[in-house]
């Protein structure tokens, strides 16, 4: 009785599948591994980038000159402190670098006595720091009472009249630093609110543009997000475009 057997040439080929079969196998898996890795970064940056992007929207719409209310009720400017913009991003789309941002300030207005207003004794105003900065790919964002507390690239200009006996510095309600990894490039675009002329009052808007990049993807995964901040009661000339403030190492 004649026994069949595989012949070497035969188990050759029979290996040669195999191996690609195998091959074809992990090369779908690695795919498949790879597509979900960026699925999943793309869904989680871009849900961080737009909660970074609120908590910038809404605090940097408060940011103020230094005004007083009179006696009388009637509102004074008493100082401009500008928001200042590193020239690199003002309205321009740069790569990130260890770098400041956007600075600016919020104090809440010098408010003297005035009964029919309510306004039982004299106030002073409440100064709060905005810093906007980039190091190492992470930006950061500080809104704070301190002055101390606010990022290392911010300068001296935009914290407004330290001087000024009736703002009170160190007040900590609401504070927060938050930040945002694999910010590749931003930009910040600075434009005149054209339909404030029918309200009657100056605004400002301030939009901030983010490029975020996926690590180790060789510039082929990217998020953007953007947001626009609307600043009332500013003109044009407090926004300034200024110059270049580097970070300090952390």
């Amino acid at each position: 009785m004649n026994k069949k057997a595989f012949t070497l040439v035969e188990i050759m080929i029979a290996t040669v599948l195999l191996g690609l079969v195998i091959t074809a196998a992990f090369s779908i898996f690695g795919g498949s591994n790879k597509g979900f890795k960026v699925g999943t970064w793309r869904m989680n940056t871009q849900k961080e980038a737009q909660r970074f992007l609120l908590q910038f929207k809404e605090n940097v719409e408060r940011a103020t000159n230094l005004y007083s209310l009179g006696p009388d009720g009637n509102r004074k400017t008493e100082s401009k402190i500008p928001i200042t913009i590193a020239s690199k991003y003002y309205n321009s789309l740069a790569s990130s670098t260890d770098t400041g941002i956007l600075f600016a300030s919020r104090v809440t207005p010098i408010c003297d006595k005035n009964l029919e207003l309510g306004i039982t004794q004299d106030k002073n105003g409440i100064w709060k720091g905005i810093s906007l900065e980039c190091y190492q790919k992470t930006l950061s964002f500080v809104y704070t009472g301190n002055k101390d507390k606010l990022l290392g690239s911010t300068p001296s200009e935009s914290i407004g009249p330290t001087s000024n006996s009736r703002i009170t510095f160190g007040n900590k309600d609401g504070d927060f630093i938050t930040s945002l990894k694999d910010v590749d490039s931003l930009a910040v675009y600075v434009q005149k609110a054209t339909d404030s002329v029918n309200i009657g009052r100056h605004e400002v808007l301030v939009t901030l543009k983010l490029v975020m990049l996926m690590p180790d993807s060789k510039g082929q995964t990217t998020v953007s997000e953007q947001i626009t901040a609307r600043i009332q009661d500013r003109e044009m000339n407090d926004v300034v475009k200024g110059g270049t403030y580097p970070s300090r190492k952390r």
